[in-house]
């Protein structure tokens, strides 16, 4: 299917000869040998789908944390780039867009050591203070939007991140709300009863966003333990 990126470059790519593909509630990813395909289902709102705008921001921001998209797509068939200027096929909704292919550690991550865990924490709430700066606010972050790899935690999906314009506090305080929603979510992910979950979930119970960065809070609420799963023993 040929299309236009995002630099109004007319470029194709063709489904049929991926080598995967998987479907979700609103795309279809269709998997290559170096990157990945993602098309949107056509009912999906542009409000669902990525914004070019945020794409321009985004891409810009070297940090292993974060996924960098490589191109946007804009069906051919449904544009006319000769009559739209380039102003108008910005805010045009992409069609799909190619991002590069990381691998999953299935790991349990509450095995890890707390030292790793608190890296990513405080990484990724730096991360989260760069985006917060560019008045972006982070929406959908949950473990099918983040790939944990054998050594980084990588924010994959930008779909419905969207610009505010909230005073920062306001918008670093809602990020850092969707940091804890995810570590939490990480930390459960395999536990083996909901007796577990409910011992990890409390370990968030005490910390506050908006005043002290978060992986400071999380250390103390482990209290020396080495890995969650000790923590866990212990309570």
């Amino acid at each position: 299917m040929e299309y236009y990126n995002h630099e109004g470059k007319l470029v194709s790519y063709n489904q049929s000869e991926s080598k995967e593909s998987m479907n979700g509630g609103c795309s279809t990813l269709y998997v290559f040998d170096n990157y990945i395909y993602k098309r949107y289902l056509i009912f999906v709102p542009k409000e669902n789908r990525v914004n070019f705008d945020i794409f321009n921001v985004l891409n810009k921001i070297d940090n292993r944390h974060l996924l960098k998209i490589k191109e946007l797509l804009i069906e051919k068939e449904k544009y006319d780039i000769n009559k739209t200027s380039k102003e108008n096929f910005s805010k045009t909704p992409p069609d799909a867009y190619i991002m590069p292919i990381l691998k999953r550690d299935n790991s349990n991550i509450f095995d890890r050591k707390v030292e790793f865990i608190l890296e990513m924490l405080s990484e990724i709430e730096e991360l989260i203070e760069i985006i917060t700066n560019e008045h972006i606010l982070l929406q959908d972050i949950k473990l099918s939007n983040v790939i944990v790899e054998e050594n980084n935690i990588v924010l994959i999906d930008w779909d419905k991140y969207k610009f505010v314009s909230y005073e920062l506090s306001r918008i670093l305080s809602a990020n850092q709300y969707q940091v804890i929603i995810l570590f939490i979510a990480l930390l459960t992910h395999n536990c083996e009863s909901f007796a577990q979950k409910r011992i990890i979930m409390g370990l968030f119970d005490n910390i506050s966003v908006g005043k002290e960065s978060l992986a400071p809070q999380l250390k103390r609420s482990l209290n020396g333990c080495q890995t969650v799963r000790e923590y866990i023993y212990k309570h």
